[in-house]
């Protein structure tokens, strides 16, 4: 009986440990926003972050909803270039109101709650979710960069210099 009410006490007191302190650097996590949870994102924070300065954000949306997938990839980027990066477990291919409504309420989430460079927000896609982000793009002041791989732009819009806020090389 007392070996068993020690095993209780022990894993309890590790249980209270582990979840008391802030295992938030580098590690992935999957984060509810808080909002609307029903919107969930992988979410990594570099080693080297610190609140008093300005991080850029890059927040993935991906076709299949693998929000890990690519944060995964791209964690050691984020540790050599100090940004928080998210991907989105919501978004998906051919739903162009998941991938809105996605990036709508991580980067809401993350804003309110890290110190962000306003300069510096960035969104991504592959395939379906590189159409997805070009829109988000081009409609959303908030982003100031796109990062879009193996798909066209949405509509008949073309980025342009005037459209994209961008330089065009």
């Amino acid at each position: 009986m007392g070996r068993k009410i020690f095993c209780c006490w022990m894993l309890v007191s590790s249980t209270v440990l582990l979840y008391g302190q802030d295992n938030t650097r580098d590690t992935i996590q999957k984060i509810n926003c808080k909002k609307d949870s029903t919107q969930q994102y992988a979410f990594y924070i570099p080693a080297n972050y610190t609140p008093e300065k300005l991080a850029p954000l890059l927040i993935f949306l991906d076709p299949a909803s693998r929000g890990d997938v690519p944060v995964g990839m791209y964690k050691s980027v984020a540790d050599e270039y100090g940004v928080i990066i998210a991907g989105s477990f919501n978004s998906k291919n051919f739903d162009g109101l998941s991938s809105v409504q996605s990036f709508t309420a991580i980067y809401n989430d993350v804003v309110n709650q890290y110190n962000i460079d306003p300069a510096r927000v960035w969104i991504a896609g592959f395939s379906g979710a590189a159409r997805a982000a070009a829109s988000i793009g081009m409609s959303y002041p908030e982003i100031t960069a796109v990062i879009a791989c193996g798909a066209g732009f949405a509509g008949d819009e073309e980025v342009t210099p005037a459209n994209g806020r961008g330089t065009m090389f």
